[in-house]
């Protein structure tokens, strides 16, 4: 499974640089009424909350089509042809956002290991209490969603924190906490990709995801009047953000630039493909090796 964090983008990209925080599960796929069932061999779906459809709470996309949409369709009809029957009650308008995703922003990917049979009991989880979540912006956002789903990968370890992001659950703080699990359990084998937006035309804003203190400190729109009307706050903001420093997975995260994503093992295989090769050392007889290791007379 993976977390994705990705980017800010479009008008609330603009207000808010939090971004966007959804589940991919490999082994998975849609079935009928948008119910997930366990199975291999796909691209596996992602798991995403959304104000855009609130009294939905979440909503199961296959994860092709939620990341790179459909070859040659626009949004809408992609939305038309594949979901629409799935999820009626969603206006096109607002279906249309969650398809394509990579064409308007960047995304991290933060890959652990899991087994099918892990998978399997996660999905059974999330949709026996799938009908209790509703979306609030700072109550029930997607992070909190998030949130939700990667405590049942690690059962009591996700709760909300005050610092740094004041008691509201992010896509920044989540990640991060996320990233600082994973790397405990080396078995998980924690790898962190960097998808760029595929689509370079100009949008109202395409940032990168943020955290509540460093977009206090280094968004414009946020610095200025702090500094002239709330100095102090602001000042409070900077200790926040310099006690905080970027979170780990930014700075240790692979950079794919491929077209086509295709599934979480295509990743693994472009990562492993892009590693130096070590050479290999010449073969040493036993009796050989043995005096290099022995001083010399």
């Amino acid at each position: 499974m993976a977390l994705l964090v990705e980017d800010p983008a479009g008008y609330k990209g603009f207000w808010s640089d939090s971004g966007h925080l959804a589940i991919w599960i490999s082994n998975a796929c849609v079935g009928s009424e948008g119910a997930v069932t366990p199975c291999s061999g796909g691209n596996g779906v992602v798991l995403s909350s959304t104000s855009y459809w609130a009294a939905q709470g979440w909503a199961t996309i296959p994860a092709q089509l939620y990341l790179e949409g459909a070859p040659g369709e626009q949004e809408t009809a992609a939305w038309s042809e594949t979901l629409s029957q799935t999820y009626p009650a969603i206006p096109i308008n607002y279906g249309r956002k969650y398809i394509g995703r990579l064409n308007h922003r960047g995304s991290y990917v933060l890959r652990i290991h899991t087994t099918p049979e892990q998978d399997a009991r996660v999905l059974e989880r999330i949709q026996q209490g799938g009908s209790l979540f509703r979306y609030a912006v700072f109550s029930s956002n997607c992070s909190d969603f998030a949130r939700q789903v990667l405590g049942l990968y690690f059962p009591k370890s996700f709760q909300r924190h005050l610092v740094p992001d004041f008691g509201i659950s992010t896509p920044h703080g989540v990640a991060n906490h996320f990233w600082i699990l994973s790397r405990q359990a080396p078995g998980l084998q924690l790898r962190v990709y960097y998808i760029p937006r595929h689509n370079r035309a100009g949008h109202l804003h395409a940032g990168r995801t943020k955290g509540v203190c460093e977009a206090a400190v280094t968004d414009v729109k946020y610095a200025l009047p702090l500094i002239f009307y709330q100095p102090a706050v602001y000042a409070a903001f900077g200790a926040c953000y310099l006690a905080t420093d970027q979170p780990g997975f930014m700075r240790h995260s692979f950079r794919h630039d491929a077209e086509r994503i295709g599934s979480l093992s295509q990743l693994d295989s472009v990562y492993e493909a892009a590693l130096p090769v070590t050479p290999a050392l010449p073969h040493t007889p036993p009796t050989q090796q043995l005096s290099l290791l022995q001083p010399a007379c």
